[in-house]
Order: structure tokens, then C-alpha cells, then sequence
């Protein structure tokens, strides 16, 4: 029962991401966090290119980061999104 239920949020989760990332929007401003400690993942340069890229096809804005002090409300008021990235 417990990994059906992970699976269909899963599903969703992807689902809804792609609806969001496959629309053009404008007014988007996204925050992408991938600070590590420890084991640091290789693909996390080939992340930060891909939605890079993404953010420049549609249109929206994107802003990466791995300092953590950015998790304070004031600051991410302005953001619409957070992408957690192999933190």
C-alpha cells in the first residue's frame, strides 16, 4: 500500500511539473537550491545547464543558488517555485 501511495504522488508530482515547465510563463521566478554536504551528485551541473536552458526557452526566470541563508521569508516571497536539486 505504501509504495502505491508513493507511486501516485510521484506520478503526480512529474505530472504537474511537466504541465508547469511545458507552458510559457511569464511571470515565473524560480529558485533552484543545490547545496551538498558530503556525497555531491555529478548531475548537478548538468541540472543547473538543463533548467537553465528551460527557463530561457519559456520565458521565465531562474535563479540558482546553493547558500542557505536564502531560506529566510523575506527573500523567498519573491520566488514562485523551489527546485531542491540533489541536495
Amino acid at each position: 500500500m505504501k509504495k502505491g501511495l508513493i507511486l501516485i504522488a510521484t506520478v503526480a508530482l512529474g505530472y504537474f511539473a511537466y504541465q508547469f515547465f511545458n507552458t510559457e510563463q511569464k511571470d515565473i521566478n524560480v529558485l533552484v537550491f543545490s547545496k551538498t554536504e558530503g556525497f555531491r551528485h555529478e548531475s548537478i551541473a548538468d541540472g543547473k545547464k538543463a533548467l537553465l536552458k528551460m527557463s530561457q526557452a519559456k520565458g521565465f526566470s531562474i535563479d540558482t543558488t546553493e547558500d542557505s541563508s536564502v531560506f529566510e521569508e523575506q527573500t523567498l516571497a519573491k520566488y514562485n517555485v523551489i527546485v531542491f536539486l540533489n541536495t
